[in-house]
């Protein structure tokens, strides 16, 4: 249960968490490559999840989720639909994501989802709880598998970790992950990788959404917030 209190809450309040941050470029390692070309900044990302937690009768955890990425300008932080790749000189589409809602169980007689397993250690008056997953994966739009490492680790303190029957377990977080570049880049097996570096932390209330980041979900997906505040 663990995971479940650090982005949701099972007294059934809508969480809602915010990550971002900057994704670099990465080539392959050379005597004669300069440091500007061995990494650079590509592009933001921002992404916004609202997860509701019901418990049910049986100990089992019932968890909807709906969720938001959009993509920045590297200088500006504004959403954009598409980028100069500074690799390849061409102009390419990279538009935000999201879909409708899903809900997986956790736990019960019939589960459809396990939770991820975390590492955790105590620094100071901080406990350190880390999920990482490595995946294999052929997404409906390529014609070969893709590989990707996703870390996340969530910051609490200590006081709030060491309470007993917590429904809900503020924390901030750092996220990284790193895999092949993005499909839209339109540079399969070309030699490098990208990574993403971000922060973030959970909201208890729409309220604290940060403005720009609600209006570009208004922009892009319009009454999609106002399908979350309706959920009951």
């Amino acid at each position: 249960m663990t995971w479940l209190t650090l982005v949701a809450d099972l007294r059934g309040r809508t969480v809602y968490s915010v990550t971002e941050g900057m994704v670099w470029g990465f080539r392959p390692q050379a005597d004669d490559l300069a440091a500007n070309d061995f990494a650079r900044r590509l592009y933001g990302y921002r992404s916004l999840l609202a997860r509701k937690a019901e418990r049910a009768g049986d100990g089992s955890v019932r968890l909807r989720t709906k969720a938001w990425s959009f993509y920045l300008d590297a200088t500006t932080g504004e959403p954009i639909t598409e980028l100069l790749n500074p690799y390849t000189q061409a102009m390419v589409s990279c538009p935000p994501l999201s879909g409708p809602a899903s809900t997986v169980t956790y736990g019960g007689a019939a589960p459809t989802a396990t939770a991820p397993e975390l590492t955790s250690r105590r620094i100071g008056d901080h406990v350190w709880l880390g999920v990482d997953r490595v995946s294999r994966f052929k997404p409906s739009d390529t014609t070969w598998f893709k590989l990707e490492a996703d870390f996340t680790t969530y910051v609490v303190q200590a006081a709030d970790f060491a309470r007993t029957g917590a429904d809900h377990l503020p924390s901030t977080w750092s996220h990284s992950l790193t895999a092949e570049w993005q499909t839209w880049m339109r540079m399969h097996g070309q030699p490098g990788h990208i990574l993403f570096n971000g922060a973030g932390a959970t909201l208890l209330g729409a309220q604290a959404i940060d403005p720009g980041l609600r209006r570009a979900v208004d922009r892009f997906y319009p009454g999609g917030l106002a399908e979350v505040l309706a959920w009951r």
